[in-house]
């Protein structure tokens, strides 16, 4: 099993080697222009950028760094195939965590006259952002009622020299949060930037009742080394890039956005405060950024969401092939070797009535290639007819983040069944190429990176 990357630098070294890795030389503004990128980059599979020039700085920042199904195969040293068996084989054995007492991370230490904006390069994403977000720092916690320690991403506004506000969305994060209150107590938080990729991905995982810390080093291949922070009762990740330090006081909200967020539009709510007071990091830190609402989104949730999705769905329908979410999870794209003409209906309910992420199920046969948009788009078109195959639940849960949603988070939802019919597979089979000819145009392009 691999061992794991030692930092974010260990991961960039190896997907240059791979060709999964531009850097760009050009001076770019951390205002909008490093963003304008990423955006072009996010609309899909592409590979991850350095930006080795940001004005200001003499920090480079990393982007898109899960923006492919090849590199988070690399993560796991699997294939594009196996992703979601390994990431599962490796999910369901956690390795505990090593505390050591030296660490890279703490190779510069600040106390005082803490000022994030003239140390690191806080991008400015979208037109309408109120300011600089940090959007790839993973904010660790814990518990003051169990002591658990948790670690997930959260959007954070920089709101002045050392004052950021943090969104607590997640069900552990406002509990561990209302737990604090509840004691009229801060509660500590340490928020590490740039981090191992297999960390990174432990904290995007839906894992709300086990040890992220030991998922950490089970997706690792190897514990996760901590340690002890200089301000407050938490270990930090030991390779980290960046990790600042600081309590969220009780009872405090302030106005957090308007901000792009992975919707596609803009929010504002009222979130906590964090005053930062200590600063580490490495020396010659990378600074590490996510891009809302880009192909890292749907990837991220194809298998931290996808793979636990597809595991409990075959449980209740056997002839599930394959699973796909995208567009933030409100869409899923499934696969089934047909049985029966009522099969592809099943598949949808049991979609939609088990997430309520999930707004449009669409259902395909598996001779349709589920990550790929124009095949999904010619089974709806010549599979599918609104009047016999559309299946439409009304009034049912929906996702908060879904703007079109009215009253509360009241919605609707809705299915399409784009199968053949049974019996009639002559009249809809797939036009092609013989199996020997694709498999010798398959290895000559792949001479070609195609």
């Amino acid at each position: 099993m691999n061992m794991g990357y030692r930092d974010l630098r260990d991961f960039l070294q190896r997907l240059k080697q791979e060709g999964e890795l531009i850097e760009i030389e050009e001076e770019l503004d951390p205002k909008y222009e490093v963003t304008a990128i990423l955006e072009k980059l996010g609309k899909q599979e592409s590979p991850a950028v350095l930006f080795k020039n940001v004005k200001g700085y003499n920090i480079p920042v990393a982007g898109n760094l899960l923006g492919s199904r090849k590199r988070l195969a690399l993560i796991l040293e699997t294939t594009v195939e196996g992703l979601h068996e390994e990431y599962l084989k490796r999910k369901s054995r956690g390795i505990p965590s090593q505390l050591v007492s030296h660490a890279p991370v703490k190779d510069i230490v600040v106390r005082d006259n803490i000022d994030i904006m003239s140390l690191f390069p806080v991008l400015t994403n979208h037109e309408l952002d109120a300011a600089p977000y940090i959007t790839q720092g993973l904010v660790f916690m814990r518990d003051p009622a169990s002591g658990r320690v948790t670690v997930g991403v959260h959007r954070l506004q920089v709101k002045g020299k050392n004052c950021l506000c943090i969104q607590l969305v997640s069900r552990t994060s406002t509990e561990f949060y209302r737990h604090a209150e509840e004691k009229n107590e801060p509660l500590e938080v340490a928020i590490a930037i740039g981090v191992d990729p297999a960390l990174l991905l432990t904290a995007v995982t839906w894992f709300p009742f086990g040890d992220k810390i030991e998922l950490a080093g089970g997706l690792r291949g190897a514990p996760l080394e901590l340690v002890k922070g200089e301000t407050v009762g938490l270990s930090i990740p030991a390779h980290a890039m960046i990790v600042l330090e600081r309590k969220i006081p009780p009872f405090v909200r302030e106005t957090d956005g308007p901000f792009g967020e992975s919707s596609g539009y803009y929010t504002t709510v009222q979130s906590p405060v964090v005053e930062i007071q200590a600063v580490c990091c490495q020396k010659d830190p990378i600074y590490a950024v996510f891009k809302p609402w880009s192909i890292e989104d749907d990837l991220i949730l194809n298998i931290s969401w996808a793979g636990e999705g597809f595991k409990k769905l075959k449980n209740d329908l056997p002839s599930l092939q394959g699973l796909k979410l995208s567009w933030n999870a409100s869409t899923a794209i499934i696969s089934i070797k047909k049985r029966n003409e009522g099969e592809a209906r099943r598949a949808i309910y049991l979609a939609l009535m088990n997430n309520f992420y999930i707004k449009q199920a669409i259902v395909v046969d598996d001779d349709v290639d589920i990550y790929n948009p124009r095949e999904v788009e010619w089974a709806i078109a010549t599979r599918f007819q609104p009047d016999r195959d559309l299946v439409v639940i009304p009034n049912v849960e929906a996702n908060p983040l879904d703007p079109s949603v009215r009253d509360g988070i009241i919605g609707s939802k809705f299915g399409i069944d784009a199968t053949k019919p049974l019996g009639e597979e002559d009249r809809f089979k797939k036009i092609g190429v013989p199996p020997v000819a694709e498999s010798k145009a398959r290895k000559i392009l792949e001479r070609y990176n195609l």
